[in-house]
């Protein structure tokens, strides 16, 4: 790699390290779900520093290239967004199921309370 390959990769890591961090202090995110954003960034910052095991490993599972590494890293990386995205639309789907549920209870508590004072009312007139 170039030196201004290696300049690019950290100023990569740390402006998406510092993404998440503002938004994490803005709560625009929750920090469950920034850990794996913040794993990425780290990764950008270690790619210098450890380019030589990381080109051991990859010739290690048999990956000659070590860009083909990186792409094969970033599709696992992309797997694993998908599964947390898909994680948490399947927790919000059961939050919301049970929310309408009750809802629907409470809705039908009501109309009858609302009848048995209606009833008690034309009784007492």
């Amino acid at each position: 790699m170039t030196p201004k390959q290696y300049i690019l990769l950290v100023v990569l890591g740390l402006l998406l390290l510092a993404l998440v961090t503002t938004l994490i202090q803005k709560n625009r995110i929750r920090i469950r779900y920034s850990i794996l954003w913040v794993a990425i960034s780290l990764f950008f910052l270690t790619i210098p520093l450890f380019l030589n095991y990381y080109i051991a490993i990859g010739e290690f599972i048999g990956i000659i290239n070590p860009i083909s590494l990186f792409f094969f890293g970033a599709t696992i990386g992309l797997f694993l967004l998908s599964l947390q995205f898909t994680l948490a639309l399947s927790v919000a789907f059961n939050q919301r199921k049970a929310t309408v549920q009750q809802t629907a209870l409470l809705e039908e508590r009501i109309e009858k309370l609302e009848k048995q004072l209606a009833n008690q009312q034309q009784n007492n007139n």
